[in-house]
């Protein structure tokens, strides 16, 4: 019930309304100690969590696709040859990094008023970028309609590299059954806590062979 609870209020942290922080921060003391530790744990959670966020945000735009990369040998330089075959790899990059980076810009990422759920999920659908949708790369990079069937193929593999890395953001720790007709969340669950998190957890303390409580419950 208590990690429940902390997963829950972790990813409506950042949500405006998301949770009483006036309550959990018991700035009167009328929790006592124990209070005062469960808050610091929920502070220290959800800056977990945006480290997360940020760290995932940051693997995005800086992706690269294994099969893109050619490294030097003992043996061969790769030349203008093997690059020239890479072109629409690097064509649907670009159109993935410009997308990823103006939702950034436009602060649909860990700032947004949901603090980046939509966008994450978006990312995971691969529903972005599609056909009809480039409308206006194509008036300004004309292509053959071969040349259109073949960006989109990488440009769909490239999408789907990217579902691993947002995967780890929409991982449901909660253990709570909701039921099949329940609404989807709107706040993120994928925030693990560890039962040697819990405040009223004494670490054993090991001296000479014994092991040894290391303070008072």
């Amino acid at each position: 019930m208590f990690s429940e609870a902390i997963i829950h209020i972790t990813g409506k942290f950042h949500l405006i309304g998301g949770i009483d922080e006036n309550l959990l921060m018991d700035k009167e003391g009328r929790h006592g100690e124990l209070g005062r530790q469960i808050w610091d744990l929920i502070v220290k959670k959800a800056r977990e969590l945006k480290d997360k966020k940020l760290r995932i945000e940051r693997r995005l735009i800086e992706y690269y696709p294994t099969r893109m990369l050619h490294k030097e040998t003992d043996n061969s330089i790769p030349g203008r040859a093997i690059y020239s075959e890479d072109i629409y790899f690097w064509q649907a990059l670009t159109l993935v990094r410009q997308f990823v980076a103006s939702s950034i810009m436009g602060n649909f990422h860990h700032r947004a008023s949901d603090a980046g759920i939509e966008f994450y999920r978006h990312l995971h659908s691969c529903d972005y970028l599609r056909p009809e949708t480039l409308a206006s790369f194509y008036e300004c990079f004309a292509m053959t309609l071969k040349g259109k069937q073949r960006l989109m193929q990488v440009l769909e593999m490239i999408k789907g590299d990217l579902k691993p890395i947002v995967r780890e953001l929409l991982v449901n720790r909660s253990k709570g059954d909701r039921g099949p007709d329940a609404p989807v969340l709107n706040h993120l669950t994928c925030i693990e806590v560890l039962d040697e998190e819990y405040p009223w957890i004494v670490p054993a303390v090991e001296t000479n062979g014994d092991v040894e409580m290391s303070g008072a419950l």
